[in-house]
């Protein structure tokens, strides 16, 4: 017997690549559960459909097997599908329902004051659990978001700090040339000097490098 239902949290497609628009969905290599309704769904909006075993994905995804999964955010930061696939895509495709059952046969031994007091701790826990599945998705999606933000940061920093070095790298290399240009000016000044002076051949020592 149904007492309750728990759940709420949504699943969202995460990819190796972003996806902006239904179009980018076209051929998308997806992993979906074995469930015949969730390939017919998927292809049905121009995707490839998956069927994986569920403990593959990470290394499907990482070896070029697929590009893309769906599941909800607690279960894409427990098995860090971010690190293949860091673009969560909030599609919010689906919703979880967990429903909360008690044994009929049991619950018609018990006394009524028991038999209400269970159909209301049903109910209380199933409120519960989808606001806390809710709250708990919303957080993780969101610190999934910001950890992409600041991946995506510190690459752009890295990509600035070796820009940096390749600017510096050019003025000492483009310094280096001007003193060595300078250092040949001197020599040519000294002999043209020396031969004024005392004439060819003069023991003069030009400046040394």
């Amino acid at each position: 017997m149904l007492i309750g239902y728990a759940g709420g949290g949504v699943r969202n497609i995460f990819a190796n690549k972003p996806l902006r628009t239904l179009a980018d969905l076209k051929g998308l290599k997806v992993r979906v559960q074995g469930a015949p309704i969730w390939s017919k769904t998927f292809a049905a909006a121009g995707m490839s459909p998956t069927v994986i075993a569920y403990n593959e994905v990470y290394n499907a995804i990482q070896n070029g097997v697929i590009a893309a999964g769906e599941n909800e955010a607690a279960g894409v930061e427990a098995m860090k599908f971010y690190e293949v696939a860091p673009h969560l895509n909030l599609t919010q495709h689906a919703v979880s329902i967990r429903p909360i059952c008690f044994s009929v046969k049991t619950l018609k031994t018990l006394p009524k004051e028991l038999q209400d007091a269970i159909f209301k701790a049903g109910k209380e826990a199933g409120d519960f659990g989808r606001q806390l599945e809710i709250e708990r998705g919303s957080h993780q999606a969101r610190c999934i978001g910001e950890g992409r933000q600041a991946q995506a940061r510190a690459v752009r920093g890295a990509r600035r700090h070796e820009e940096a070095r390749r600017s510096r790298d050019g003025h000492l290399r483009q310094g280096n040339r001007r003193r060595r240009h300078l250092r040949k000016d001197q020599r040519r000044l000294s002999r043209q000097i020396a031969e004024r002076d005392f004439g060819a051949g003069s023991l003069l020592a030009p400046v040394d490098d």
